[in-house]
């Protein structure tokens, strides 16, 4: 597997809006998108910065954000890397399913953290032929 580049950096938050305001206003990121994802239980905020972007996650319901919140506060939650193909990047390091990400393509989550660091990555849908 050979990652392309950064698509985003996550950070889980408690207020989805109040960390919108902050990273707008005090560092000049623009919000591109909200959204939430598929199961409804987290509240995404993606902002520009650059070539990248930096998502905000904050939970709706239970599941894993929620569980991070929890026990470690606010803070980082993962790094997402480009890549050609899901299939062939999980070869290599396992990842969960296969989903939608919040900002087009397929993504999945590695299934074990890599020197600590959550792991997710992304790949374009597969061509329909």
């Amino acid at each position: 597997m050979k990652a392309k580049r950064i698509n985003h950096i996550a950070i889980a938050v408690n207020d989805l809006d109040a960390a919108v305001e902050t990273f707008t206003k005090d560092f000049g990121l623009t919000l591109i998108r909200e959204a939430t994802n598929g199961p409804g239980t987290l509240g995404m905020a993606f902002l520009e910065v650059g070539d990248t972007v930096l998502q905000l996650v904050t939970p709706i319901g239970p599941g894993p954000v929620r569980d991070f919140l929890d026990t470690k506060g606010e803070g980082l939650h993962h790094i997402c890397f480009d890549v050609e193909s899901l299939k062939e990047a999980t070869e290599t390091h396992p990842g969960g399913p296969i989903d939608k990400g919040g900002l087009g393509g397929q993504v999945s989550f590695l299934k074990e953290s890599v020197h600590g660091a959550v792991i997710e990555l992304s790949a374009p849908l597969p061509e329909e032929g």
